[in-house]
């Protein structure tokens, strides 16, 4: 899941994931039509450099963790220029 050095991040996590449990299938940004509650969404500048990850918590709404507190944002409005894609935990 590396390419020249670099880590893909949805590609590791899947990976991980499945070592451990099962499976997680991938999305990318173009597949957003088909996000369900409990996807992990991630965002960041590229699938090698994600920096933050939410959860879709259905009727367009994510719930994440920073400094210390949680929030639910509008999903459709939160940094959508820095959506990477999403995983879904397949058990």
């Amino acid at each position: 899941w590396a390419s020249g050095g670099k880590v893909n991040y949805l590609g590791s996590t899947a990976y991980n994931w499945e070592q451990k449990k099962g499976t997680l299938q991938v999305f990318y940004k173009s597949q957003l039509n088909q996000i369900q509650v409990g996807d992990l969404v991630y965002y960041g500048s590229s699938i090698y450099n994600a920096t933050h990850v939410v959860l879709y918590a259905g009727n367009n709404k994510v719930v994440h963790a920073a400094s210390g507190r949680v929030h639910e944002r509008t999903f459709s409005t939160y940094q959508p220029h820095r959506l990477i894609g999403f995983l879904r935990p397949i058990y």
